[in-house]
């Protein structure tokens, strides 16, 4: 996007008609400028953006304002009548260009991808626009081993039941499998707006957890338009499903939690080390370090942002094994992948800044590193997880941040 005042009214009063399906956008250091410039009417147009379909590619560079001047064509003024005057300079934009740049995208929600060549660029927007011909709604990657796993495997496909017989979607879940994890996909027959599908899923979640409640949730069906017959069905079903996943999740948690504490007590029996453990300090540790569904299997999809080294708070114990603790807790609940430092200290950052996003940027770690992953889907993964390093830089600490960024960056290959 690099164009007159005029120009960028237009764009908005387009997207405004409601007729666009989506937006491939590069956003570079003159589109910087217009947009501090253009002052409103960039607000608008990003305001506008923010409602539609879109991805916006912005080069690594310039996102995080890197001192390397490029050869450019850069705006070095706007007349009287809105036009632009440009010239070819070797140039580098202002810090304070690119932090009020930065912070007005994040305020309106764009969808920010980075890339650093463009044969990236070229993938990433294909992919888009696939996904977006396919009317994807939803995809998750699951790893191999991870604890939970069939449990969210089950819940996805009562998930699916729920759109066809309750909400009368159109739904199809596809995805594929590698021997390191497996993806799942919900396409859409029609074009939905993939925020409406949220929702969806947001209302499923609330079902499950009056579902134990049969009066409550048969009113809640028939709320929505399902029969008083089926809606009962519905529920003395999806009821029993939920009392046997939350039986199911007791007795996996039960067995990772055993697996760890004898990894563990045979670790400590055959080495020497300067402190004692008590065996029922490390009980207590283990327990509280294993993330725990809680009472509700709707929760079941956010567990990723449980930070077992916080779940340590309280428990005197030397803090060396906290540390011994935390990464056979780490490695065992993750899944069967086997990750270094590196991708360990980049996990810590997550855990530790990523929010909401937790789940999705953990998800990421793991199929970035799935090698028999769609090239497409690593390079996607490894985007967010660079985005992500590019926003919280100045809160990791140096060294953890150094180690998270070169295990991103050696990652895929385009």
């Amino acid at each position: 996007m690099e164009s007159s005042l005029a120009n960028c009214e237009n764009i908005t009063n387009l997207l405004q008609e409601g007729q666009t399906v989506g937006v491939i956008a590069k956003f570079n250091r003159s589109t910087y400028s217009c947009l501090v410039n253009y002052g409103g009417a960039a607000n608008r147009l990003l305001e506008n953006l923010a409602r539609v379909p879109h991805i916006v590619f912005i080069h690594e560079d310039i996102l995080t304002g890197a001192k390397t001047e490029y050869q450019d064509e850069i705006v070095t003024g706007i007349d009287a009548e809105g036009n632009i005057h440009t010239e070819k300079a070797s140039y580098q934009l202002p810090q304070e260009t690119t932090e009020t740049v930065n912070k007005l995208l994040s305020d309106h929600g764009i969808k920010i991808t980075t890339y650093n060549r463009n044969a990236e660029l070229s993938v990433l927007a294909d992919a888009f626009i696939s996904d977006h011909e396919n009317n994807l709604m939803f995809r998750l990657y699951i790893p191999n081993g991870k604890l939970y796993a069939e449990e969210m495997s089950r819940l996805l496909d009562l998930f699916q039941d729920w759109l066809a017989r309750v909400k009368k979607e159109h739904i199809r879940k596809d995805g594929y499998k590698t021997s390191s994890g497996q993806v799942f996909e919900f396409f859409s027959e029609e074009s939905t707006d993939p925020e409406r599908f949220v929702g969806t899923l947001q209302e499923f979640n609330r079902f499950l957890d009056i579902c134990e409640s049969p009066e409550e949730a048969i009113r809640t069906l028939q709320g929505i338009g399902v029969n008083k017959s089926e809606a009962a069905e519905i529920v003395r079903r999806y009821g029993k499903e939920v009392r046997r996943l939350r039986i199911d999740l007791k007795h996996d948690r039960e067995q990772r939690i055993l697996s760890i504490r004898h990894q563990l007590e045979s670790e400590l029996a055959d080495s020497v080390s300067s402190f004692q453990v008590d065996l029922s300090q490390l009980d207590a540790l283990v327990d509280r370090m294993v993330p725990s569904p809680e009472e509700e299997v709707s929760s079941l999809l956010a567990l990723d942002s449980h930070d077992p080294l916080r779940s340590s708070n309280g428990i005197q114990i030397h803090q060396q094994f906290i540390e011994c603790v935390y990464g056979e807790v780490s490695q065992n609940v993750a899944g069967t992948q086997s990750f270094g430092p590196d991708a360990q200290a980049l996990i810590r950052a997550i855990q530790e800044h990523g929010g909401s996003e937790t789940p999705d940027l953990i998800s990421s770690v793991h199929e970035v590193s799935d090698t028999e992953a769609r090239t497409s889907d690593r390079l996607t993964a490894r985007q967010k997880l660079k985005e992500f390093l590019i926003r919280y830089r100045n809160y990791i600490e140096t060294t953890a941040f150094g180690l998270a960024q070169s295990y991103v960056e050696n990652q895929v290959g385009v």
